[in-house]
């Protein structure tokens, strides 16, 4: 994925990953609070479709940034991180996930999990793989390796 999507070189101090918007909303519904009531889960589906579209032809900007380095740390896209914490919630009338207990913990764990699941190989077998990689495709893990 980040040789292929993203702007991945050594020498680029601004790394980034591109995803493309359907993958984007299924990491998302992977995190999905499954005890939401049938018509706010419907909601969430179609504010995701809504947030996170589809691009009307293929070119340019068929993929959505995602996260990337900047000089000093990283920056995550912010409509993304808001959606992880709408994919959380389990109502509209429930407290917001960071007023209950352990909500900071539960938001930051469906932040790794979703992100991670655009991958389509793990973290292990990227690490197992990177001296049989090309050049590119060992840059490219590098820098998903850094990231966690």
């Amino acid at each position: 994925l980040l040789s292929t999507s993203g702007f991945v070189m050594d020498e680029n101090p601004h790394n980034r990953i591109m995803v493309r918007p359907c993958d984007l909303r299924k990491a998302l519904a992977s995190v999905c609070n499954t005890q939401s009531p049938q018509d706010f889960a419907k909601w969430r589906e179609e504010e995701f479709k809504q947030q996170v579209p589809d691009p009307e032809e293929e070119g340019v900007g068929l993929s959505m940034f995602l996260v990337g380095r900047r000089p000093g740390g990283i920056q995550w896209n912010p409509l993304w991180l808001d959606l992880v914490g709408l994919a959380i919630t389990e109502s509209q009338e429930a407290p917001h996930w960071s007023t209950q207990p352990g909500g900071m913990e539960k938001y930051l764990g469906a932040i790794e999990a979703a992100s991670w699941t655009v991958f389509p190989s793990s973290l292990d077998d990227d690490s197992a793989e990177l001296p049989d990689a090309s050049a590119n495709m060992q840059v490219a893990r590098k820098l998903r390796r850094g990231y966690k």
